[in-house]
């Protein structure tokens, strides 16, 4: 079970997909990883039994519908490349 819901993103236009995945601050295999039921805070998904995920693992999905995200959240953080935010954006929608 991945703590993020249906208070937390779209999931109209499909459930999200994993994009990234970190262990230790270290980037970790999400490849494989399928979500299969998306509940109000909570989401299930299937993971491949060759892949090594384990509990606290931090994995980094994206939305089906950025609007439908967005009117849910004031702001959005502005990462660089290596995830560090570097300003925060005012979504006013």
């Amino acid at each position: 079970m991945i703590g993020l819901g249906k208070r937390d993103t779209a999931y109209d236009a499909g459930l999200p997909k994993p994009e990234r995945g970190f262990r230790n601050g270290k980037a970790i295999d999400v490849e494989g990883i399928v979500a299969t039921k998306v509940m109000d805070q909570h989401m299930f998904v299937n993971v491949p039994d060759d892949l090594d995920i384990k509990v606290g693992d931090i994995i980094a999905f994206s939305g089906s519908h950025p609007c439908l995200t967005f009117d849910k959240w004031r702001f959005i953080a502005l990462a660089d490349n290596t995830f560090m935010v570097e300003n925060w954006l005012s979504t006013q929608f």
